[in-house]
């Protein structure tokens, strides 16, 4: 073990450090605060993939191949989203809803639909779109509806909620 390994093990083992068992991040500021500033994030991370400790406790992240989606322009995309009582960033176009029922989002979608012309809608598999109100209205429309069962490609809505 090198004398910066040492330095590393002291801080990251050493339970009345701030950063102990925590990541390179925390780790490197611990460091600098000694006055160590030759070890770099880098060299702190390949450390850390050699302590079980470490990479026992850290959960395994896997990263699977997704279709793309490719959107040409304005109107070629739709979600649903309630942000009822919510400041809103984006441009979107949102109606209330009483409740998620078909009825009452085949009125929302019309009322959405006539100032619009979108050629895709993409959606869940939430009863809110499958239904036989909906469905009529996108045929009369001639508006394709792809229903996803993947969580992860429903995500254009999630991805707002987060910002």
């Amino acid at each position: 073990m090198d004398q910066g390994e040492k330095v590393i093990s002291n801080i990251y083992y050493n339970a009345s450090k701030p950063a102990a068992y925590q990541g390179a991040d925390k780790i490197q500021l611990a460091l600098k605060d000694e006055g160590v500033d030759n070890i770099g994030v880098h060299k702190i991370r390949k450390w850390l993939q050699n302590q079980d400790d470490f990479s026992l406790q850290k959960p395994v992240r896997r990263r699977f191949k997704r279709a793309q989606v490719v959107v040409a322009g304005p109107d070629e995309q739709l979600d649903l989203k309630d942000k009822t009582g919510k400041n809103v960033e984006k441009a979107l176009s949102i109606v209330p809803l009483k409740d998620k029922t078909g009825k009452n989002v085949e009125k929302a979608l019309s009322i959405i639909l006539n100032d619009t012309k979108f050629k895709k809608i993409r959606s869940d598999a939430g009863g809110e779109f499958k239904n036989k109100w909906v469905a009529k209205l996108l045929k009369d429309k001639n508006i394709y509806h792809h229903i996803t069962l993947n969580e992860t490609k429903a995500n254009y809505v999630e991805r707002f909620n987060k910002t």
